[in-house]
């Protein structure tokens, strides 16, 4: 849930307009192997997300630089299967 730049909306609730602010939102956190894999995955994330209103999102990418399975303790690559 959050409210970014979009206004909310309008809901009748007992009979009384009222303002809802907070609107849902969804989050994605995805890993990927390679560059080549990254720029996919940003391409077809654009591709189904882009409406050109308010509100399509944004799309951070960043290096991990280390992962690690809590259970196993698998690191690395290894951790992500």
């Amino acid at each position: 849930m959050g409210c970014g730049a979009q206004r909310g909306y309008k809901k009748r609730v007992r009979g009384t307009e009222v303002d809802v602010m907070i609107l849902p939102k969804i989050k994605f956190e995805i890993v990927v192997s390679s560059e080549e894999w990254e720029q996919k995955t940003i391409a077809a994330i654009q591709k189904a997300a882009f409406t050109g209103e308010v509100g399509d999102g944004k799309i951070f990418s960043y290096e991990i630089r280390s992962a690690m399975k809590i259970r196993t303790r698998e690191c690395g690559y290894d951790a992500l299967n």
